[in-house]
């Protein structure tokens, strides 16, 4: 699972996260990839709450201590990141973020299969609803909508998510 194929044959590697340098660079790839993604799906403001609730090095490491993992994608140098959690009955896909080059190469596709043929377990994840070729491509390679999702954040803001699950 440490290796996955791209269209042209090449293959990307995943690297565990493990110490502080590593979270950094996860939080770096986040403040490239994450104003590009979500330009039109949510404000700038909402953007940059996101990105200081999810890729602060404080706050990487308490979502370790609740059982994530971090993997950083590497092609040479690094060019994504994907988070995940394993629970009993299924598999929790936090975060799986690629710098736009390596955008649709089947490498998200290429690491849900086998995460699925590895853990036998449905994978499942969030998608806010807005933004529309994210879900395209979930359900391009058999994701389906599960349930909508309010997620507060805090006073002013709000998440309205998908559930998506793949299971074969």
């Amino acid at each position: 699972m440490n290796e996955i194929k791209l269209k042209n044959g090449n293959e990307v590697n995943l690297r565990e996260a493990i110490n502080s340098k590593d979270f950094i660079c996860i939080s770096k790839l986040a403040k490239i990839i994450w104003p590009e993604v979500y330009k039109n799906v949510i404000d700038d403001e909402h953007i940059e709450f996101l990105l200081q609730k999810y890729f602060t090095l404080n706050n990487m490491k308490k979502y370790i201590s609740e059982g994530f993992k971090y993997f950083i994608i590497e092609e040479n140098e690094p060019i994504g990141f994907v988070s995940y959690k394993t629970f009993d009955d299924y598999i929790y896909l936090d975060k799986f973020y690629l710098l736009e080059h390596f955008r649709q190469k089947n490498i998200f596709k290429n690491f849900v299969e086998n995460m699925y043929k590895k853990t036998k377990k449905p994978l499942k994840l969030n998608v806010n609803q807005k933004n529309q070729d994210a879900i395209i491509a979930y359900l391009k390679i058999g994701f389906t909508i599960e349930k909508e999702e309010k997620i507060k954040l805090n006073d002013k803001m709000t998440n309205i998510d998908f559930v998506m699950k793949y299971k074969k």
